[in-house]
């Protein structure tokens, strides 16, 4: 469960993913980062698969807002979160999700 940085101070760190309330700070869903998954799956990429898993217990009837970092933002995955009722909320700086 250890990731091997070798051009940092710190040679390992820890990876988590979480889904969590923004206003109670209540944590919802909770996952660790052991590695590279073989399912089959070429198409998607980590920051897709790891938001598609942490939002799949949402409600549907709810619209709600979905916060993450660049690493995790591509297209296929903001139109993903729409077909979801989920509204995407990306780094204002990104230029590559057309407006």
């Amino acid at each position: 469960m250890k990731q091997d940085m070798l051009g940092k101070p710190i040679k390992r760190e820890y990876m988590f993913w979480a889904r969590s309330d923004a206003s109670s700070g209540f944590l919802y869903q909770f996952e660790v980062y052991t590695g590279k998954k073989d399912d089959g799956t070429i198409l998607e990429e980590l920051g897709y698969k790891v938001i598609t898993n942490l939002t799949n217990d949402l409600p549907p009837t709810s619209p709600l807002l979905v916060l993450f970092d660049n690493v995790f933002t591509s297209v296929l995955l903001v139109e993903t979160l729409f077909s979801k009722t989920c509204t995407p909320l990306v780094p204002s700086e990104l230029v590559k999700i057309p407006s």
